[in-house]
C-alpha cells in the first residue's frame, strides 16, 4: 500500500556556468539543508552541473554514471530520500542529452529521462540530441514522471505519463525571464488537466544571456500552489496530500467519463 503524505522539496540555486565541481559542492550542502526540514524527495534545476555552457558542452558531459550521478546516488543514501529530478548533460552513443535521473534513498536508479523537446532560443538543438523515451519511476509513494523545462508547453508529453500511472511529474528547468507568467499557468494547468501532483523547480541567477527568476512550484491536483519560491536561492517545500489525487479524479472524472461526477 503506497504512502499517503509525501514532504518535497526543489532546490532553487544559482548554477556556476560550466563549473560541475563547484555546483555538486551547493547542492549538496542544499540537499542536506532539505533532509535536515524534512524533506523525504528532492528535485533539482536543470543542467544544475554546468548551466546551458552549450559551446563546451560536449567537453563537460559525462559518460553515463559519472560523476554527478555517483554524487545524487551518495546523497540519497546519506540522507534516506528520494531524488525526484534535476538534470545534467550526458554523453551518450555520440551526442550530449539532457538526462535526469530519479534515484531512491538506497540509491538505486529508479528512471532515466532524456528530454524530448529541445529550446531552440537557448541554442539546446544545436548543441544536443534529443531523447526518444518516456521515464516512469515506480515507488512507495506512487508512481512518478519526468519532463524537462521545455517539455511542459507540450501537454500530450504529461499525458501520456498520466495514462501509465503517474501521480507525481516532476520538472526541472531553467526557465528565463521574461515569461514567469508562462511558467505559472502552464504548471498549473498540467496540474489541473491531469489531475496530479506537479514539482517543478528553477533555477535563479544569470548566465552570459539570460537571468532566471526562479518561483519553483508545488501543485496539487486542484492546480492550487501549496508553495512558491521567490527570486533567489530557497528550498521550497510543501507536504503532499496523496490520496487528493483519487479524490480529484473522483470528484471530476475526467479520465473517465462514463462515471457521473460527485455532487
Amino acid at each position: 500500500m503506497a504512502a499517503e503524505q509525501l514532504t518535497v522539496a526543489a532546490i532553487q540555486m544559482d548554477i556556476v556556468l560550466g563549473e560541475p565541481r563547484k555546483n555538486m559542492i551547493r547542492a549538496e550542502a542544499a540537499i542536506a539543508d532539505a533532509a535536515t526540514q524534512g524533506a523525504q524527495a528532492v528535485i533539482l534545476p536543470e543542467l544544475w552541473t554546468t548551466g546551458y555552457a552549450m559551446r563546451e558542452i560536449a567537453q563537460l558531459a559525462e559518460p553515463p554514471g559519472g560523476a554527478a550521478v555517483a554524487c545524487l546516488q551518495k546523497l540519497a543514501v546519506r540522507h534516506h530520500l528520494y531524488i525526484g529530478g534535476g538534470s545534467i548533460a550526458e554523453a551518450d552513443r555520440g551526442g550530449v542529452y539532457n538526462t535526469s535521473y530519479t534515484i531512491a534513498p538506497d540509491g538505486t536508479l529508479l528512471s532515466r529521462y532524456r528530454k524530448r523537446k529541445l529550446f531552440p532560443l537557448m541554442d539546446e538543438h544545436i548543441f544536443m540530441q534529443p531523447g526518444a523515451e518516456e521515464a516512469l519511476a515506480a515507488t512507495e509513494y506512487g508512481t512518478w514522471g519526468s519532463l524537462i523545462c521545455f517539455d511542459l508547453r507540450f501537454p500530450d508529453l504529461a499525458r501520456s505519463l498520466v495514462l501509465q500511472g503517474a501521480t507525481i511529474l516532476w520538472l526541472p528547468a531553467e526557465w528565463p525571464n521574461p515569461r514567469l507568467e508562462h511558467w505559472r499557468i502552464l504548471l498549473q494547468a498540467r496540474a489541473i488537466e491531469d489531475q496530479c501532483f506537479v514539482v517543478a523547480c528553477n533555477r535563479v541567477g544569470r548566465d552570459e544571456n539570460n537571468s532566471f527568476f526562479g518561483h519553483s512550484l508545488v501543485i496539487d491536483p486542484w492546480g492550487v500552489i501549496l508553495a512558491e519560491g521567490g527570486e533567489g536561492e530557497d528550498i521550497v517545500a510543501a507536504t503532499l496530500d496523496l490520496s487528493a489525487v483519487a479524490a480529484v479524479r473522483k470528484k471530476i472524472p475526467c479520465f473517465d467519463l462514463t462515471q457521473p461526477a460527485a455532487v
